[in-house]
């Protein structure tokens, strides 16, 4: 299946909202949630991110997707896709992810007695008091910045970030970034093998600096050096770091079938927002950072055999934050919380073949936003000098959107920027009821 998915930094379904008052049976007694960072789009008209299919490094990841659910477009980014996937609500990333707010670890561990880990990235507070051992994980492995050295896991601010729950282990730590996250996890399902668990496995590729497994560390203590390693062919780096992702995410398939676990081990593959060279969208618009389809629309694939249709496609749009609610319907778990309601939608009706509700999905960041419904996106970006460009797409005839049809539809541009006031006031009125309760 292809489910047609969204991101955005504060990518918000406004109709919308899940609250589960049945039980299911629970489907799964295990999650794996994968995401890689800032990887090639998969939507491309010659296969993942416009390559031809003979060069692709994501091997076990199309075995992943042809035993299973194929996305064509998921999730929520900026402050890490988890802002939006991990809870209710994009996190304050000027200083972290409220502790107050609850994440999908915390319902799923004490509702369902899941065991809870996440190793990777973080990106939601680098203070320990966000720390994501305060927000239901009992086992956090990994960098709470935006990005580190694959070697040395030093921040671009020159910082030691690689940690084992409160505790920072950077100097003690060897191993590639990407070998250590899929150690950590292959790991922690041996050990959890004969319970319930969630694992959410943030891996750091393939966002830069763009190191193969073999290059060596290159940043330095107290010393800023924002974006790339000195390695020259960044594009043959790219194609490394991906292949020793798809090697660990193929390791952990194998892990699960030799364990008995595969048929009620629920797994998710996704990413956070489209790329940056030396990745490509495939020939969509825009890349990350832009709310053209090339900077929101990322891959995911669903996988739990004989329960997710294997090889098929959709058309349905699913958001990163429809993820939570899908987990708790999937583990049968009652979500009540009129103080902290779910703003996505289970697609748990996707995956049964049937369709998700009809909706309006908003995106905001510093110099732009934008709004969604049926197929016609309407965006606004605001320039150096505070000029406004709009435009309007109809995503179903323009999936490129080569033609800006703003001009023609002053109505529907008129609808969809009143919808897009009214969010923007309801988001602000949620803003000040939050800093209230701090």
């Amino acid at each position: 299946m292809r489910i047609r998915c969204g991101s955005g930094a504060e990518a918000e379904a406004c109709e919308t909202q899940f609250h589960h008052h049945g039980r299911r049976s629970g489907l799964w007694r295990h999650l794996l949630l994968r995401e890689s960072d800032d990887p090639d789009a998969e939507s491309g008209p010659d296969g993942a991110g416009g390559h031809p299919p003979d060069q692709l490094p994501y091997e076990r990841c199309g075995e992943h997707a042809d035993a299973g659910l194929a996305a064509d477009r998921p999730l929520p980014a900026a402050g890490r896709v988890a802002g939006g996937l991990l809870t209710w609500v994009a996190a304050d990333l000027h200083r972290g992810l409220a502790q107050e707010e609850i994440t999908f670890a915390e319902v799923l561990k004490n509702n369902g007695g899941y065991a809870t880990a996440l190793y990777g990235k973080w990106h939601l507070g680098t203070d320990n008091t966000y720390n994501p051992v305060h927000q239901g994980f009992d086992e956090f492995i990994g960098f709470k910045s935006g990005n580190v050295d694959y070697r040395n896991y030093y921040d671009t601010s020159g910082n030691a970030d690689w940690w084992e729950g409160e505790t920072l282990k950077a100097s003690t730590t060897q191993g590639y970034l990407t070998e250590l996250i899929s150690a950590h996890s292959l790991d922690f399902v041996r050990r959890n093998k004969d319970r319930p668990f969630c694992l959410y496995v943030a891996h750091g590729c393939p966002h830069y600096p763009y190191q193969g497994p073999d290059d060596p560390g290159f940043r330095q203590p107290g010393v800023e050096q924002m974006h790339h390693a000195p390695r020259e062919d960044r594009a043959t780096a790219y194609k490394e770091m991906i292949e020793y992702m798809d090697r660990g995410i193929g390791q952990m398939l194998d892990l699960l079938a030799e364990e008995g676990l595969d048929r009620n081990t629920f797994v998710i593959f996704l990413s956070d927002n489209g790329p940056v060279e030396p990745g490509t969208t495939g020939g969509l618009r825009g890349e990350k950072g832009s709310f053209f389809e090339g900077g929101i629309r990322v891959p995911a694939i669903l996988w739990m055999p004989g329960r997710v249709p294997a090889n098929g496609t959709s058309d349905e749009l699913v958001l990163s934050m429809d993820l939570f609610p899908t987990m708790l319907d999937m583990a049968g778990i009652d979500y009540r919380n009129a103080d902290k309601p779910l703003d996505g939608t289970s697609f748990v009706p996707v995956i049964e073949g049937r369709s998700m509700p009809r909706r309006t999905i908003f995106w905001r960041q510093s110099n732009a936003k934008a709004v969604m419904q049926d197929g016609l996106k309407y965006i606004v970006t605001t320039d150096k000098e505070h000029v406004d460009t709009h435009y309007l797409f109809d995503l179903k005839k323009d999936p490129q959107e080569q033609t800006n049809l703003v001009d023609d539809y002053p109505d529907v541009v008129g609808r969809l920027q009143g919808a897009l006031k009214v969010w923007e006031n309801d988001l602000w009125r949620e803003r000040q009821r939050t800093l209230k309760k701090r």
